[in-house]
């Protein structure tokens, strides 16, 4: 739990039981609570988003939120979808975090799955370095 959730939960907890607490215990609450940070935390799927993304860059030097088209870009945006999609993200999250809509993820996700089946050279060689280089870290 970090800080600015304990200030939360302690907010709360002194808002939903006020009549039961003593006067200096609330006092005590809202003065720990105005001193802890409020630092705004990302949606789950922004940060592992963020973390693929980074990894995606730093192995293949490639930016899969660019709108580029190439063939190269795209698989790896399509491998990123797919883990994302596989860990229970909805299709309109992992859109709006990579910034596209759902419709153009089902596509990339059939894509994704297509290529995989039909054992497609450069699908299957993105999604080995994905698979062992990204997801064991």
């Amino acid at each position: 739990m970090t800080l600015a959730q304990a200030g939360t939960t302690l907010e709360r907890f002194g808002k939903n039981r006020e009549n039961s607490l003593p006067d200096d215990v609330y006092e005590a609450i809202e003065t720990v609570t105005a001193l802890l940070p409020r630092i705004p935390e990302l949606p789950p799927i922004q940060r592992r988003y963020d973390e693929l993304r980074d990894s995606v860059k730093q192995v293949s030097g490639i930016d899969i939120k660019d709108k580029k088209r190439d063939a190269v870009t795209v698989i790896w945006r399509r491998c990123v979808w797919y883990m994302l999609f596989n860990e229970g993200y909805s299709l309109s999250d992992i859109g709006r975090v990579s910034g596209f809509n759902h419709a153009t993820v089902i596509v990339g996700l059939r894509r994704h799955a297509d290529y995989m089946q039909t054992n497609d050279y450069q699908t299957r060689k993105i999604w080995n370095v994905f698979s062992t280089i990204i997801l064991n870290n």
